[in-house]
């Protein structure tokens, strides 16, 4: 957001310069589909690791999240690559802007 706000951009979609970013962003189905899977994923981590003790009734479904966890777990993982190539894109933006700052800083000072 920061890296969109500072190159002038409305909204960091619009940074989006990756086909898989481009993906995630343009098509709505995709987007529900990372988002909804990375949540899935994390709350089936949620359930495996809390008390069995306290949550009455997981033994029998436990297999299911399980199951339900290693069929998310390859969204989550392309939603956390996502966030790793935007963090790149981001700070490449920051450079230039910084690089852009400092040029028009020493022509300034000549």
């Amino acid at each position: 957001m920061y890296a969109a706000l500072s190159i002038g951009a409305s909204s960091h979609k619009h940074l989006a310069s990756n086909i898989f970013l481009r993906l995630y962003y343009t098509n709505s189905n995709v987007l529900f589909g990372v988002c909804a899977g990375d949540q899935l994923f994390f709350m089936c981590l949620y359930l495996l690791g809390s008390p069995k003790e306290l949550i009455i009734g997981l033994e029998w479904m436990e297999g299911y999240v399980r199951f339900i966890m290693w069929l998310a777990a390859p969204i989550c993982f392309y939603k956390q690559i996502l966030n790793v190539v935007q963090l790149v894109g981001a700070s490449q933006s920051l450079v230039r802007v910084d690089e852009s700052a400092r040029e028009k800083g020493k022509d300034k000072v000549k």
